[in-house]
């Protein structure tokens, strides 16, 4: 087990015996025989960092603790430097999704008994054993938004650990998505173990829960701040990139007028490309291994056409013979060369054009006038010059 889960795990464990504890010293033997305590959230995944707050959830039979009981339980905890975030429901609430308690319906899928009424924790599982099915389509929902916020890029020269693209958030988020839909976990163990340990070492240098890695913190935190955040942005990039898939697959079954839209936009496709949901899929994959022109073609068609690429043809796109200048004129003159150059960054495949892009991907360079890593920046630059109408001509002059 990498070293800073063990420490994730053994502060749980250790909340979990003061917790037990305070409820049994707080709580009359009669109420409790009532009522259950569930650690959720980061709690419930075991996952405490050291000034993390203790998600709680308290189930009840309606109105039955006796007054001043509860307050006293969370009283001990907040005396001791624990803080606990609570709330309280019946096994009847786990059942229910709305637009007001979709937050609490996600928290559920984290759950953990702590102590109380077996009962009332089966109820709860049994409630909780089929989540709701649009609970996914309101997480990517509520995921999209929460990206937005952060300009849908990780690179943000002082992130945001939590709640970033690419950040703890997105973790999450993808392990959620795989409980709602039983596949199969990637493998984000390295990028996970970054991100905790930089959280871990934050929290103990702030001393209390701050997120926001800012140039101070990475000067403390380490001998190399510009290299360890380039690793930091490289793991990152990873999450992010795991979180966008499952979020857009789910957001992508739209239907009624946007489906109508998509149609139209699927008579694109060609003897090379399907164009489905927006997306460009390889209509011959094994293609690849010998017509050694198709990645070319695709990202003309790209830059022509302003698409995405699906997660397929990201993953499927390799090596091949370096461009000449014309081939790049070709790319670069057209509408949406930025959306080409960008997805060509994703892929790896501009590196392996230009191998001096390697030297830029995901490179830090610290003042006050540069708010993303130098590649993001770059990147920015060129969809700007295409948001303001530039002459695409002037690209690949």
């Amino acid at each position: 087990m990498a070293l800073t889960v063990a420490k994730m795990h053994a502060r749980s464990e250790e909340v979990d015996r003061f917790v037990r504890g305070v409820w049994e010293e707080t709580i009359g033997a009669e109420q409790r025989q009532k009522s259950a305590l569930l650690a959720v959230g980061g709690y419930g995944r075991r996952e405490l960092f050291p000034h993390s707050d203790i998600d709680l959830l308290i189930l009840e039979e309606p109105q039955t603790f006796a007054a001043g009981e509860l307050s006293e339980f969370l009283r001990v905890l907040w005396d001791a430097g624990y803080r606990a975030s609570q709330s309280v429901h019946t096994v009847s609430d786990c059942k229910r999704i709305s637009p007001g308690n979709v937050e609490f319906s996600i928290s559920l899928l984290d759950r953990r008994a702590v102590t109380g009424n077996a009962a009332l924790l089966k109820g709860c599982e049994d409630a909780c054993r089929k989540p709701p099915a649009d609970l996914a389509v309101e997480l990517a929902r509520m995921t999209e938004r929460r990206h937005e916020r952060f300009q849908h890029t990780i690179q943000h020269l002082e992130p945001d650990l939590k709640e970033a693209c690419g950040g703890l958030r997105d973790l999450n988020v993808v392990r959620w998505f795989v409980k709602l839909s039983g596949e199969e976990m990637p493998d984000l163990s390295e990028a996970s173990e970054t991100l905790f340990a930089i959280r871990w070492a934050l929290h103990e240098h702030a001393g209390r829960d701050q997120n926001v890695l800012r140039f101070a913190e990475q000067d403390v935190l380490s001998a190399q701040p510009e290299a360890w955040m380039r690793q930091y942005f490289r793991q990152a990039r990873r999450i992010y990139a795991a979180c966008r898939e499952r979020s857009e697959k789910i957001l992508d079954k739209r239907p009624g007028l946007v489906g109508s839209f998509f149609e139209q936009r699927s008579r694109l496709s060609n003897e090379d490309f399907t164009v489905s949901r927006e997306q460009i899929l390889l209509r011959h994959p094994a293609a690849l291994e010998t017509d050694t022109s198709l990645p070319h073609r695709l990202f003309v068609f790209q830059a022509r056409h302003g698409l995405r690429l699906a997660r397929d043809t990201q993953r499927r796109i390799g090596g091949g013979p370096v461009w000449n200048w014309q081939q790049w004129k070709e790319v670069l003159s057209l509408p949406h060369a930025a959306t080409a150059l960008r997805a060509m960054a994703e892929t790896g495949y501009l590196s392996h054009q230009l191998p001096e892009w390697e030297h830029v991907d995901c490179l830090v360079v610290r003042d006050f006038y540069h708010r993303y890593t130098v590649d993001e920046h770059t990147l920015i630059a060129l969809e700007n010059l295409e948001g303001l109408g530039f002459e695409q001509r002037q690209f690949g002059a």
